[in-house]
């Protein structure tokens, strides 16, 4: 459970007119491109709905989504496609895209968000200060972000003695190669499972689980979220220490996760091509990467492995996990539960709710920073931008301060008659 944060919940019926930005219209259109999926509840399409709709963008309008559906092949026609349809620009996901937009159009700008990348040594920028040509958006570093994943998992289960490295083969070998260097750097044996869509997952998971002890490094990979329920599973019953990325993979069930603020970092690539779109040039615009991290630990997962997690590890978490899922508890503990039925019949009727978050720490600086949707919430049918609000508060680190800080956004401007309880987690 997170400690470091207080969170009260507030759910209040403000209207019935669905929620629009109050921003100017969009000058242009922005393409979407992702290799897999462009499901409504996929979480990167869910982190980053919130900040094109506060900046006047409209899908189906003035953002246009595209997916290859798994399909590699597909991916050189939808650039196309969306070219000619007059996109300003273009928001690419994952390598195996952002490699198949560029080799389609050399003009056309690109905000790639693409975490398995070394952009300079694939060609794709001259440098990180300055891209120069077409292509800009969000990379890692890689190279440090290696070694913590491995580091880390040593620090949970100091037993192991290799690593195996499941690599996404559609992204090329930039990481695989640098976390490879970064294990033989700690004297850890490496082995690399090749990872594709039909994947055997469990039969994958069961060759690794011999009398070497092995811990499980995800590399970044598009296509991990549509799986990493059965790597998890897999992991727990061969009884195989993991690290991952997203602090997502840590609450379905992976060991733990070590990685950038999703909610923080993509949402910047919609700011990116919006600037593009009013006239901006990719080529000065420089590449992003992230600057703000958290370790997710999942303690229920720790137990099914047989470890104990070190205190000092713990305490360093930014989260851990234990057998109440944090956003089940924020609903419980705020007397949500109680409401939901009323809820679920009102969502039929166009109605608007409010949900209103309170948090120990400080408002980031970025304004389009925006807060997730909680899990729970969307499986109930509840999305931002349409039929809930969510307003943030922060406390500026002082528990007892009464009057917090409005978060440096309000894009819907909706009043109502606010019911809630504040509660401490």
């Amino acid at each position: 459970m997170n400690r470091r944060r207080v969170i009260g919940s507030l759910l209040a019926l403000t209207g019935s007119e669905p929620a629009v930005s109050q921003g100017a219209r969009a000058p242009g259109k922005i393409g979407y491109l992702h290799p897999r999926t462009i499901a409504r509840d996929h979480p990167t399409l869910a982190i980053l709905r919130p900040a094109w709709i506060r900046l006047g963008y409209v899908e189906g309008e003035t953002i246009l989504l595209r997916s290859a559906e798994n399909d590699a092949l597909r991916l050189p026609q939808l650039v196309a496609e969306l070219m000619a349809l007059k996109v300003s620009a273009l928001i690419v996901v994952g390598a195996e895209a952002v490699r198949a937009a560029r080799q389609v159009t050399q003009t056309t700008p690109i905000v790639a968000v693409d975490l398995e990348t070394d952009p300079v040594r694939a060609g794709l920028a001259a440098s990180y200060a300055r891209p120069g040509g077409n292509v800009t958006g969000l990379f890692l570093d890689q190279p440090s972000l290696a070694g913590k994943w491995i580091e880390l998992l040593r620090e949970a289960a100091p037993a192991i003695e290799r690593v195996a490295l499941v690599w996404d083969r559609a992204t090329g070998r930039d990481q695989l190669d640098v976390a490879q260097a970064a294990a033989r750097a700690k004297g850890l044996d490496t082995v690399v499972l090749a990872y594709g869509p039909g994947t055997d997952i469990d039969a994958a998971m069961r060759g690794l689980a011999g009398r070497q002890r092995t811990g499980i490094v995800y590399l970044t990979s598009p296509g991990f979220q549509v799986d990493v329920k059965r790597f998890a599973d897999a992991a727990q019953h061969y009884k195989l220490p993991t690290i991952a990325f997203l602090k997502t993979y840590a609450r379905a069930g992976l060991l733990m996760t070590y990685g950038f603020v999703q909610e923080r970092y993509f949402p910047r690539a919609v700011v990116l091509a919006d600037k593009i779109v009013r006239g901006e040039s990719p080529a000065d615009m420089p590449i992003e990467q992230p600057t703000t991290f958290e370790l997710v630990i999942n303690q229920k997962a720790a137990r099914a492995l047989g470890l104990t997690i070190p205190q000092t590890l713990l305490l360093r978490a930014d989260e851990v996990i234990e057998l109440m899922r944090r956003h089940r508890f924020i609903i419980a503990a705020s007397g949500l539960v109680s409401a939901l039925p009323r809820i679920a019949s009102a969502q039929s009727t166009g109605r608007v709710y409010r949900l209103g978050i309170l948090e120990l720490g400080r408002a980031p600086a970025d304004p389009f920073s925006p807060y997730a949707t909680p899990v729970l919430l969307r499986e109930l049918g509840y999305v931002e931008g349409q039929n809930l609000v969510v307003e943030l508060r922060y406390a500026g680190g002082r528990s007892n301060q009464q009057s917090h800080r409005r978060r440096q956004r309000e894009p819907f401007g909706l009043a109502g008659k606010t019911l809630g309880v504040e509660g401490d987690e």
